[in-house]
């Protein structure tokens, strides 16, 4: 039975579970990369599509539950211990180093001796505790926490996530909203003095819960999507004539043709007329997107042969070999992602549980380290247990001096048999 519950206690509380787990997967993204253009994608795809590999990832946030509780079980057992309480397992198990000594212990005279060196202690019947600085556990608790969010919304965001790409256009109802309540009321991409962007853009949707507006970033939560702005454009309204169509051609039309440079199309159905548009750079220097200054560069294809090219303002028009191009108005666009990701939350938390955890342990692990003693008498026969998180050169001397005064050339033993003199020790 004991063979049994081995495994599932290696997978479940071993340390190097999640590293192996993180190794696995790093491999397994090396060697898609050789096969794959994009190799993350793939790498999702298998662990959407492959239970196993699910299961795998799993491992890592189940690992780190457990070995969250089985911390808090250890401090509280050590906790207890510490307070006079007599021990319910191990003290191998609380303890970094623990040595047994045979005699009585002189406790009162040990308490001095260690406030001496700046430890604190409590004397409790038959047991001595001294303790300094302040205890890491915390930090421990955090990192693992982290690493639990982190890995979950991983998990949650590999297997659910629903991502749709729609435009959101100036003056038309947000997509994906039901019964079209919400409104997008202005687009605007201005200059911005930042840290990281040197450019914002704002999207404002007006809707029955009143004004709402969205960023580049962070990404904003509507509606239960959140919502990742990706790409500029316009959509202006067409008129185009030629001189074999019997009637004019009007429409809106979806243009992602920013910045100035980048190339978009539209084709007029059933003339075989296709319209390739750009946009100019503005002469000064002003951003198109911003000032809505445009001027669109335009090439007449029929059947993939150019019939006549130019240059086009917003609001005016061109007209030339028997062709009529205008563009009357336009509305900017925003081509944007809305992904349905319940794993972005846990994979928030984790991040700030990780900074919580670095900026608890950094001041306390240089400055503030913890280091515990404790000296137990049991039927004859002195425990002598000691752990620290920092400074454990000096901790270990202080220690080792502590047993020389209880020993004082009496012999002592390390672990259940063999004997040791504490002049050893040193």
């Amino acid at each position: 039975m004991r063979r049994l519950l081995t495994l599932p206690r290696i997978l479940f509380a071993s340390r190097a579970v999640t590293p192996l787990a993180m190794l696995f997967f790093l491999l397994l993204y090396i060697g898609v990369a050789f096969f794959s253009p994009e190799p993350l994608t793939t790498l999702i795809s298998f662990i959407r599509n492959y239970i196993p590999l699910a299961a795998i990832l799993a491992l890592i946030p189940v690992n780190c539950a457990v070995r969250l509780a089985m911390e808090l079980c250890k401090w509280g057992k050590r906790r207890a211990v510490m307070k006079g309480e007599t021990a319910k397992s191990s003290l191998e198990d609380l303890f970094v180093e623990t040595v047994r000594l045979s005699g009585t212990l002189p406790l009162a005279a040990l308490k001095e001796r260690l406030e001496g060196f700046g430890y604190r202690t409590r004397l409790t019947g038959s047991s001595l505790a001294a303790w300094q600085g302040i205890s890491l556990l915390p930090a421990r608790l955090l990192f693992l926490a982290a690493t639990f969010c982190l890995f979950t919304g991983i998990l949650i965001s590999t297997t659910t996530r629903i991502s749709q790409r729609v435009a959101v256009i100036e003056g038309e109802p947000f997509p994906l909203i039901p019964e079209g309540s919400d409104r997008v009321e202005r687009i605007t991409f201005a200059d911005r003095r930042g840290f990281f962007l040197e450019k914002t853009l704002s999207v404002e949707v007006a809707g029955k819960d009143g004004k709402k507006e969205f960023g580049i970033y962070p990404p904003a939560l509507y509606h239960g999507f959140f919502v990742y702005p990706r790409y500029l454009g316009v959509a202006p309204l067409i008129r185009f004539a030629a001189p074999d169509l019997q009637a004019d051609f009007e429409t809106h039309v979806i243009l992602m043709i920013y910045p100035p440079g980048k190339e978009d199309s539209a084709n007029i159905p059933n003339t075989g007329y296709r319209i390739v548009f750009s946009m100019a750079k503005a002469d000064d220097g002003d951003d198109p997107f911003h000032s809505g200054r445009m001027t669109l560069l335009f090439r007449i294809l029929q059947r993939d042969k150019p019939v006549t090219s130019g240059t086009l303002a917003m609001g005016g028009e061109f007209e030339g070999d028997g062709y009529r191009l205008s563009f009357p108005e336009f509305r900017r666009v925003v081509a944007t992602d809305l992904v349905r990701d319940h794993g972005v939350i846990p994979i928030w938390a984790g991040a700030l549980f990780f900074s919580a955890a670095l900026l608890f342990w950094l001041p306390v692990r240089l400055f503030f380290p913890r280091r515990e003693m404790l000296f137990m008498e049991t039927a004859g026969v002195v425990h002598a247990c000691s752990r620290a998180e920092g400074g454990r050169v000096r901790h270990g001397g202080v220690f080792l001096e502590a047993l020389d005064f209880l020993d004082a050339g009496v012999t002592v033993a390390k672990g259940q048999d063999e004997p040791l003199r504490a002049e050893e020790l040193l």
